[in-house]
């Protein structure tokens, strides 16, 4: 540890949000460890950013809470508990994440605190040939305890795709309501040896999430003078009928591949204003988009001009999903 802390190594971690901050999509008031229920396919649901449950047959709860770990250390953590129950499947959080070509035939250590009431769980490391469960497995008592495990992973790639996956726990079996796997500091890193947990800021993993998935939500706004406005001004555009309008939307960061746009809540929680008009309700809602920012065609009542320029705004109850996820 003191040679480690000398060395000041960093940016070693694999795994985007380790430590379940970053929560876009809502599932989740992580601090208060709310509930997300998906079902059995790979990926399911995403929950916090960057990590789903995968129960293949079986529907799952998971939640976000703080915990207290045996160093004294208090985190987040998540845990993936079932809810159905099936005679043969799968439960574990997990993530994937891009493949570069320099992690062809290379060593990689897994790390985590892990607990669990079901038996022959395991971490797992996956390829896109073959998963591995390196390390021991895991005590089914319900206590934590840190875990790692080194294998070399290696051929065949599916290179800037999410082929390379991360798995927290992995048995297959009798899965009981009630069974679940619980994880906190998850760390894949290459090499041999587990290192010491590599810590970031909340704004580096939210733009590092921002890069598969990036939402738009409704907030109040603040006006100069302190006073509060019941929108969210998101983008400029222009009249480009008199019932349609074309609006580019930039994004926060740039997206890994062309994203879905999608507008959540009804076309009618989104408006543009319109110089004589006033604000003038959505129809109609779709988006051309690449990796740097879309396209949003609106279509209207017949109440625009032709060429005047509009603003547009988010009301309560929508918002903009961008999603670039596998």
């Amino acid at each position: 540890q003191e040679q480690f802390n000398l060395i000041g190594a960093s940016r070693k971690n694999l795994l985007y949000n380790p430590l379940f901050e970053v929560s876009q999509r809502g599932n989740f008031q992580v601090d208060a460890g709310g509930t997300a229920s998906v079902g059995g396919s790979n990926p399911a649901v995403y929950n916090v950013d960057r990590w789903y449950a995968y129960g293949n047959g079986i529907n799952v709860n998971t939640s976000t809470q703080f915990v207290t770990l045996p160093t004294g250390e208090k985190v987040r953590s998540m845990k993936t508990i079932a809810t159905t129950s099936s005679s043969s499947s799968f439960l574990h959080p997990a993530q994937n994440f891009p493949a570069q070509t320099w992690m062809e035939n290379q060593e990689f250590t897994l790390s985590a605190w892990v607990r669990t009431n079901r038996a022959g769980q395991r971490l797992r490391i996956c390829d896109t040939l073959s998963c591995f469960q390196p390390g021991p497995e895991i005590p089914d008592d319900g206590e934590w305890h840190y875990v790692t495990g080194t294998q070399k992973v290696g051929g065949a790639f599916n290179y800037n795709t999410p082929g390379f996956q991360f798995q927290a726990a992995f048995g297959q079996g009798v899965v009981q309501v009630g069974d679940y796997v619980e994880l906190a500091k998850p760390q894949l890193e290459l090499g041999k040896v587990a290192t010491p947990f590599e810590y970031r800021s909340y704004n580096e993993e939210l733009i590092m999430c921002q890069h598969f998935y990036e939402q738009i939500d409704y907030e109040i706004s603040t006006d100069t003078n302190g006073a509060a406005a019941a929108e969210t001004l998101i983008c400029n555009g222009y009249a480009y009928t008199s019932t349609r309008s074309l609006n580019h939307l930039k994004f926060n960061v740039q997206k890994r591949v062309p994203p879905t746009v999608t507008l959540v809540g009804g076309t009618n929680r989104i408006e543009v204003l319109h110089p004589t008009n006033g604000w003038i309700t959505t129809t109609g809602f779709s988006a051309r988009a690449n990796v740097h920012g879309a396209r949003l065609d609106l279509v209207h009542p017949s109440s625009l001009t032709a060429g005047y320029s509009l603003e547009v705004r988010l009301l309560s109850g929508g918002h903009i999903e961008i999603d670039a996820e596998a």
